[in-house]
């Protein structure tokens, strides 16, 4: 697992349009220096997945260096260069199946964000406390997922907080950390919705950068967009976490769904990033091609959908996707049992 340490700041600086540069060349690096049988995926927002078949802890620490190293030297000339932070897993080694696999790399990817970013960890490295406080937030987010009698968005609220620490930072990003577990769990629950507010959240972020919205209001959008299928408005002690006030209001006007010529803008596009995400790939009874979905929202113009919003959509699937570079073949011999 691996995200981009400084992305906000340079985002904040430069505007979206480098930054969406910037991750289609990180993009192009993590792509270039995997091997030709690894699979390269992004997670959402400025984070990306690597899976590595055939490889044991020392190898996928090797190309995990590879990584991170190919992606500083992208910014490396700039005053605040933009880094990468890995966290590595295998299996069986750290984990039983898939979930624990990727629960436990990117408890090292947060361990080493916390420790300064710019480098490759591995999860046996990290130390047990903050192990367990990542599989508490997790089963948190299960617990609100199975039985949501029992574990609501307030209580996932209120354990992260006390599990965190003391600091008003650390409280925050617990608090993001267990609502985006939730998020992606309700996706998981059906493959079809799996990815789906990752896909929302980031498709809504480049709407509204495509409208040339403030930096703070597109972070802001990305983040509601990401939690939309959550119910957040209900929560008041999410009124006390800075980085959700103001998603929360976006999403109590998402949520309303009255007339599209009231409430912010930001509401609006997430509304037409779900609605066109949900007919393409979401799992609807019947999914359309892309234009056939473009031409059905704007045939909702004034009904459901304000017409800046459907046309923002309209050009930003119409950009043409990045081609990434040829791959390198592969390291050495695979080593059987791993993965």
């Amino acid at each position: 697992m691996m995200d981009l340490d400084r992305f906000k700041g340079y985002n904040d600086r430069l505007g979206h349009p480098a930054g969406d540069a910037l991750l289609h060349a990180v993009g192009t690096a993590i792509y270039g220096a995997a091997r030709s049988d690894d699979r390269v995926f992004r997670y959402g927002g400025d984070e990306f997945a690597l899976v590595l078949p055939g490889v044991d802890a020392t190898s996928a620490m090797a190309i995990g260096d590879r990584v991170r190293q190919a992606v500083a030297r992208l910014t490396a000339q700039d005053d605040e260069p933009v880094t990468i932070s890995v966290g590595v897993a295998t299996l069986p080694g750290d984990a039983a199946d898939k979930n624990e696999l990727i629960a436990g790399a990117d408890t090292a990817l947060y361990y080493g964000k916390q420790s300064g970013g710019d480098r490759v960890v591995a999860v046996q490295d990290v130390p047990r406390e903050m192990r367990d406080l990542r599989g508490t937030l997790d089963q948190l987010a299960r617990t609100a997922l199975l039985r949501p009698e029992d574990a609501s968005v307030s209580t996932i609220t209120q354990q992260a907080v006390r599990l965190s620490g003391a600091t008003q930072d650390s409280a925050e990003e617990a608090v993001l950390e267990a609502l985006l577990g939730l998020a992606r769990a309700l996706d998981a629950r059906q493959a079809a919705t799996r990815g789906h507010a990752d896909r929302v959240g980031n498709l809504a972020a480049r709407m509204a950068s495509e409208l040339g919205l403030s930096d703070e209001l597109v972070s802001t959008v990305e983040l509601a967009g990401r939690l939309h299928d959550v119910d957040l408005v209900s929560s008041g002690e999410l009124q006390t976490v800075r980085s959700m006030r103001a998603a929360t209001e976006l999403l109590r006007w998402y949520r309303l769904a009255g007339d599209p010529a009231e409430g912010p803008i930001g509401a609006q596009l997430i509304s037409v990033a779900n609605a066109y995400d949900s007919l393409m790939v979401g799992g609807a009874p019947s999914r359309r091609g892309r234009a056939a979905t473009v031409a059905h929202l704007r045939s909702e113009v004034g009904q459901r959908f304000r017409a800046e919003a459907v046309e923002a959509l309209a050009n930003v699937v119409s950009a043409r996707p990045h081609r990434g570079e040829r791959r390198r073949g592969a390291d050495s011999t695979p080593v059987e049992g791993a993965a």
